[in-house]
């Protein structure tokens, strides 16, 4: 009987343990604990051992185990010379308590806060963008500089030193408060889905069509040496990529107006050559070539200019060079090349 008892108070007493042990881990994890899933929660891939001296000042800003865990990873990175180049700051430790000391314990929490809204917001955009990325049909310099852009983007490390480059303590809260880490990203996602509503666009096209949109590209990219550009007059040199975005950010039916009006041009000055052939030699037929001449050579700075708004700002650049395209005159003039031309040919047959 006495041995039921042992056992029994030894079995109250196992549970008691195991009851205080798991409240304390519950609580633990209340307070931001250490384990390693609330570490990973935490934005944090390893448990810091705190030194004295940054252990008292963080119970001085009254911060909990998790809370401290975060600012030592945080002191970590901006710490770390390897992490950025020169232009970004590297504090020492008693530099980086020293702000700490200045920013007081609420705008320290604060910007704890704003990290662990980063750790939630970040990864899924991630993700999504890679995502996209993969999509791309290509492996060219457009397809790496997306992902190299990613690559910058998701480095949070990097972006958290930035964050806190700066001598003023109220300066670097400020701009922790006002940021947000996934902007870039949100954008980067923007851009790459432009990318593929090109590739879209490129792969539905007839072959004719993709060698008009190939000429319109190859135009806005490099200035022909033969072509003299107004100082005065603005002009934009573009990337690839840049082609590309603004005509994803079109859209396939506007993209495909562009290339109709461009090849209406095109046919309109094919129609005035051939005007200017049969017509009656004479000063007439040599003013009229020499409007040609002139109005032929003027195209590809035409073009340029048809896509100089686009430069601009304003939340209507998605249509300005369409509307631009969509208000172009340019075969007018050889219409009325080519209406002339032929007056010459019906008075010589008269």
């Amino acid at each position: 009987m006495m041995k039921v008892k042992c056992l029994s108070s030894l079995l109250v007493l196992i549970l008691l343990s195991l009851l205080v042990v798991s409240c304390r881990n519950f609580a633990f994890q209340e307070r931001g604990g250490t384990n390693d899933e609330a570490l990973t929660q935490l934005g944090i891939n390893r448990r810091f051992v705190l030194d004295a001296e940054f252990n008292k000042l963080l119970d001085k800003l009254q911060l909990l185990d998790g809370e401290k865990q975060i600012m030592a990873y945080i002191r970590s990175v901006v710490t770390d010379p390897k992490i950025g180049n020169e232009f970004l700051r590297t504090y020492t430790n008693l530099e980086f308590s020293n702000l700490l000391n200045a920013l007081g314990s609420d705008k320290v929490k604060e910007i704890i806060k704003n990290h662990l809204k980063d750790c939630k917001k970040r990864p899924p955009v991630i993700s999504k963008t890679q995502a996209l990325i993969d999509r791309f049909n290509r492996n060219d310099e457009v397809k790496r500089s997306f992902q190299s852009e990613l690559n910058i983007n998701s480095n949070y490390a990097l972006h958290l030193k930035d964050l806190f480059s700066h001598d003023n303590p109220n300066y670097v809260y400020n701009e922790i408060m006002k940021d947000d880490c996934i902007d870039d990203l949100l954008e980067e996602i923007e851009d790459a889905q432009y990318i593929l509503n090109y590739e879209t666009l490129y792969a539905k096209l007839s072959i004719d069509d993709k060698k008009h949109l190939d000429f319109i590209r190859d135009v806005l990219m490099r200035v022909p040496t033969n072509i003299v550009l107004d100082p005065k007059k603005p002009f934009k040199i573009y990337s690839v990529y840049e082609f590309e975005a603004l005509l994803g950010r079109m859209g396939v039916a506007k993209s495909e107006e562009i290339i109709r009006i461009h090849k209406n041009i095109l046919k309109e000055e094919e129609n005035a050559h051939k005007a200017l052939i049969t017509a009656m030699e004479g000063e007439m037929k040599q003013s009229l070539l020499r409007r040609f001449n002139k109005h032929q050579n003027g195209y590809r700075i035409h073009l340029m200019d048809l896509f100089v708004p686009y430069s601009g700002s304003g939340s209507n650049k998605n249509s300005v060079v369409y509307d631009a395209f969509k208000n172009s005159k340019y075969a007018d003039e050889y219409i009325a090349i080519r209406n002339e031309a032929l007056s010459i040919r019906v008075n010589k047959i008269r």
